[in-house]
């Protein structure tokens, strides 16, 4: 779908489908969203993601500047460099199963997007390494970064050069 400039809403279908693994138990259908999947769809307003969605890649949004709110469902796991890139996002929650956040040099997942409030749901118990690293982007984050109670570790460079951060 990459730079389909018409594409105004994007909805996953849940999918109850159970999944045999190499051990013969089970797991939940998973969706992996991969490399600048949408990126480029400018027209793109709304984006409905289920509990299938475990893992978002790099840039996957970018340049979808009509895009201003994106719920991340629990199920998410991982997400990539500069994934919301250019867009109209300026508050994002950050589910409580995020284990990992994937770097380009120092550009962490909100590098480059319009995000200045981040919370984390309550549950979570690792911020990961480089989460709100911003390296070739200013950041701006400057609103509020609400971390629970929960959280017992802050991963290295989780919030490397946000420099616009107020404590």
């Amino acid at each position: 779908f990459y730079n389909c400039k018409e594409i105004s809403k994007v909805s996953f279908t849940y999918n109850p489908e159970m999944i045999k693994t190499s051990s013969n138990g089970t797991q939940p259908f998973a969706l992996s969203i991969d490399t600048a999947a949408f990126a480029g769809c400018s027209g793109l307003e709304a984006v409905n993601l289920t509990e299938n969605v475990t893992s978002i890649s790099e840039e996957v949004f970018s340049g979808c500047s009509s895009l201003k709110e994106l719920v991340l469902p629990e199920s998410v796991t991982s997400l990539g460099y500069r994934f919301i890139l250019g867009t109209g996002i300026t508050s994002i929650a950050v589910p409580k199963n995020i284990k990992y956040a994937y770097t380009w040099g120092s550009d962490g997942p909100f590098a480059g997007s319009n995000v200045t409030t981040v919370t984390f749901e309550e549950g979570i118990e690792t911020i990961p390494s480089g989460l709100c690293s911003f390296g070739n982007y200013s950041s701006y984050i400057s609103g509020e970064i609400v971390i629970p109670k929960s959280v017992s570790n802050v991963g290295s460079k989780a919030f490397y050069n946000c420099t616009n951060l107020k404590y």
